[in-house]
């Protein structure tokens, strides 16, 4: 009867034991379960905010190629503006040249 007591007893220690481990294990899993959560909410944020800023960096990109484009096209007609140009005052030299040469010969 005594060994029965003491079995008793010990069987009594052990579902104890057994009920405190899966109490800590059951108050562990809930702590990992919410810290995953939270760090599910960061991330999904994170990833949000990245993707807003990479839509508004993509904005920026497609309206300074539009000013490139514009900028390029204007250089392009001054460019053809001052050839032109050139190619006017180098005619008009020509003839100033000509007449010039023609004077002094007379």
């Amino acid at each position: 009867e005594k060994r029965a007591l003491q079995a008793e007893e010990n069987l009594r220690r052990a579902k104890l034991d057994n009920s405190l481990a899966a109490q800590r294990l059951q108050d562990e899993f809930k702590k990992l379960s919410e810290e995953l959560t939270l760090q599910f909410k960061e991330s999904e944020e994170s990833t949000m905010k990245a993707e807003a800023e990479a839509q508004e960096l993509r904005l920026q990109i497609s309206i300074l190629e539009e000013h490139l484009q514009k900028a390029t096209t204007e250089l392009e007609l001054v460019q053809d503006q001052c050839k032109t140009e050139v190619e006017n005052l180098s005619s008009l030299l020509t003839e100033n040249e000509t007449e010039f040469t023609q004077l002094s010969l007379a």
